[in-house]
């Protein structure tokens, strides 16, 4: 059986710098973002290590990135603007001397909450039924229709000014390749997002340009979910009605959870679209998060290595559930706690595989 050509994803670029300049990433509001504006040559470095680790795309430090996010941290708008755009221009400056592509990294709504929703997806009106609060109860669903059609509308405009930011630039916006809507969790915001980048297309027609980028939707499935199927985020993503994603897929996910839900996506997807018609991304999580105690546990010796075969055994199990008539394209790389010798092991795998 032929095998696809398979573009490799960078890794996780927040817990990356972490490790490099400690956990002023992790313990402020603003993730990888932060480091744009108090270590932007750290990411720099960070980008061209995964660059030279087998990555043939990197996405940017912008996952929690947002103008009301930036100007309630401090920053001042046209601050906070040129920081998303710095961004950008870090990781374009890191891909000049290679092939590599960009992604435009875009977390969910959830993402920009303190504390963040994007396990859980407890969201404050207008965007969900109720704020969280840590007594309870907290619920993520409406009592009506009406009230979700509100929420998905309020969710489409937040998505749609962040993009506006990046695409008012043009320069900035010429350098992106791929628009990487990730870890989502609520079927509803993966609605939203398919509306934001519509009205995106039709806001750039009227100024004589071009909406050309691919774009991704890809899903989060919490290990202790207690419905663990895809099949409301596939409805959601591929369903008559808003513009389609160029691909859909899996991140920030453990492996025990990644392999039987990606097979679930091959099953399903057939039913709303040829597989044909659509790529698939699938990023997971290195490392184990121990929830109890909340924090990731010490990774043995051969981490690395153990992880891109796991993810070689994932693509593998793809292409025997799909066969010759599978994805249009297949993207692979890491989410959190992986870094470029994760990447590394991974590429070195996939040149064999691919022999």
């Amino acid at each position: 059986m032929p095998k696809p050509k398979i573009a490799i994803l960078d890794g996780g670029l927040g817990t990356h710098l972490e490790n490099i300049i400690g956990d002023e990433v992790s313990k402020g509001p603003l993730w990888s973002t932060q480091a744009v504006i108090s270590h932007p040559l750290s990411v720099l470095k960070t980008h061209r290590n995964f660059i030279n680790a087998g990555a043939t795309i990197i996405e940017t430090a912008t996952y929690q990135a947002s103008l009301p996010g930036l100007i309630k941290s401090g920053l001042q708008e046209y601050e906070a603007r040129e920081l998303m755009w710095k961004a950008v221009s870090l990781a374009k400056e890191a891909a000049a001397d290679s092939d590599a592509s960009i992604a435009l990294s875009l977390g969910p709504f959830g993402a920009t909450l303190r504390p963040t929703q994007e396990f859980e997806g407890f969201y404050p009106p207008p965007y969900g039924p109720k704020a969280y609060h840590p007594e309870g109860p907290n619920t993520q669903a409406f009592d009506s229709n009406e009230a979700e059609a509100r929420a998905i509308g309020a969710l489409a405009q937040f998505h749609l000014d962040r993009l506006l930011v990046f695409s008012q630039n043009s320069a900035v916006w010429d350098s992106i390749q791929y628009l990487a809507f990730e870890t989502l969790l609520l079927p509803r915001e993966v609605i939203a997002i398919r509306k934001a980048v519509g009205l995106l297309r039709t806001h750039l027609f009227k100024e004589h340009r071009s909406f050309d980028k691919s774009w991704w939707i890809s899903f989060v499935v919490p290990s202790d979910a207690t419905n663990p199927s895809v099949l409301p985020l596939v409805s959601s993503a591929l369903c008559e009605g808003h513009d389609l994603p160029s691909a859909i897929g899996i991140n920030c996910t453990s492996f025990g959870t990644l392999l039987p839900r990606t097979l679930e996506l091959c099953r399903l997807v057939p039913r709303f679209r040829p597989l044909s018609q659509l790529g698939l991304v699938l990023y997971p999580n290195g490392g184990t998060y121990d929830t109890t105690n909340q924090r990731w546990l010490p990774d043995p010796v051969d981490a690395d290595r153990q992880w891109g075969l796991a993810l070689r055994d994932v693509l593998t199990g793809v292409l025997s559930e799909t066969g010759a008539e599978g994805w249009r394209e297949l993207i692979a790389g890491g989410c959190c706690r992986t870094g470029p010798s994760h990447i590394s092991q991974f590429a070195e795998l996939l040149r064999e595989f691919q022999e």
